[in-house]
């Protein structure tokens, strides 16, 4: 991920990411940034669970 800003007049996230071996750069929206820093078992990711999260980003 290169960098990722917020819109408040589109409430969408814009993120740029860049391909290691190319570096080729594209570009996503999204309505919800969940960014992870990192959790003490590196095998299994951890999802925490947000009360009512899949009503609200349908």
């Amino acid at each position: 991920m290169v960098g990722a800003e917020f819109s408040t007049a589109e409430r969408r996230w814009t993120v740029t990411a860049e391909r290691a071996v190319s570096g080729e750069q594209l570009t996503f929206t999204a309505r919800l940034l969940l960014l992870g820093t990192g959790y003490y078992d590196h095998r299994e990711g951890f999802t925490p669970k947000f009360a009512g999260v899949e009503a609200r980003w349908r």
